[in-house]
């Protein structure tokens, strides 16, 4: 899980006055700020400006690519727990929802540039600080 402080929530997808999901703006522990989607959505109206433990994961991604504003250097890691893929470095935790995601030409344990097209909050923990 990743560590994220929540600062801006606004609805992102919304129809007949019921919200759908939210766009999240929210700093890493780096001080990095990047964009989430809660499609859940979790309420997290109480949460604003505290530090919670969140699963974040992408539909898909791209190697190298310059046309993105988060770009993150880590790797793609086997989790034998959950049985995907992971991409991971010392400040996010991304997991990779389809397993076609990763290509049989990028290796697993090598460092990559990354570039997430949408990260989607997909679970929190329930304790928060």
């Amino acid at each position: 899980m990743t560590e994220i402080i929540l600062d801006t929530i606004t609805p992102f997808a919304e129809y007949d006055s019921k919200i759908y999901s939210y766009k999240i703006s929210c700093i890493l522990n780096n001080g990095r700020r990047i964009t989430i989607i809660d499609e859940v959505p979790f309420d997290l109206t109480n949460q604003k400006n505290k530090k919670i433990k969140a699963l974040l994961a992408s539909y898909s991604f791209e190697i190298n690519a310059i046309n993105y504003d988060s770009i993150f250097l880590g790797e793609i890691k086997f989790d034998n727990i959950l049985g995907k893929y992971i991409f991971k470095n010392d400040e996010i935790e991304v997991l990779l929802i389809n397993d076609f995601v990763v290509p049989k030409s990028i290796s697993v344990n090598q460092r990559i540039h990354c570039c997430f097209d949408e990260i989607i909050l997909k679970e929190i923990n329930s304790k928060t600080t």
